[in-house]
């Protein structure tokens, strides 16, 4: 994919959509530069433009997890939101 433009040493890309739909929203997706599969993805949601640049560390944080420890952080946090309802 970037091999053929002579593009070196980029190893992964960061894409994504960010969304207004009530609140706030990003899905991104990190994508192998040289095949072009996606390795990752990840989504966050906030009320506004502040909480949502606070949740860009989170957005990081998931999209370097492996898949196994995407989906226990993923089951953690539904299990505390379920615990603070």
């Amino acid at each position: 994919m970037l091999k053929s433009r002579k593009v070196r040493g980029v190893r992964f890309l960061v894409l994504g959509t960010v969304v207004r739909l009530g609140n706030l929203a990003v899905s991104a997706r990190m994508v192998d530069a040289v095949t072009g599969e996606i390795v990752q993805t990840a989504d966050i949601a906030a009320d506004d433009a502040m909480g949502l640049q606070n949740s860009l560390a989170e957005l990081a944080a998931v999209l370097q997890m492996s898949p196994e420890e995407k989906q226990a952080y993923l089951d953690d946090k539904a299990s505390r939101a379920e615990a603070a309802a």
